[in-house]
């Protein structure tokens, strides 16, 4: 005879899972989500995307980021 495992963590999971996504839906702008919208339908294309190369231009651009206290 076993004892049936509980399923208690894995709503748990579930739950935080399913808040944290709502989040990102809610929060993400409409030119992102459809940048990614286009990144899945074109998956073939998108994979042949060198991503190194894309970092590489990404880490030449100019700082974005200002200190808060000068």
């Amino acid at each position: 005879m076993t004892l049936p495992a509980t399923t208690a963590t894995n709503e748990r999971f579930s739950s935080s899972l399913k808040r944290v996504k709502n989040y990102l839906r809610l929060t993400i702008k409409d030119d992102r989500l459809s940048d990614l919208l286009v990144i899945n339908v074109e998956s073939t294309e998108a994979s042949k995307i060198n991503l190194d190369k894309a970092v590489d231009k990404f880490s030449l651009l100019k700082e974005r980021r200002y200190p808060l206290i000068a």
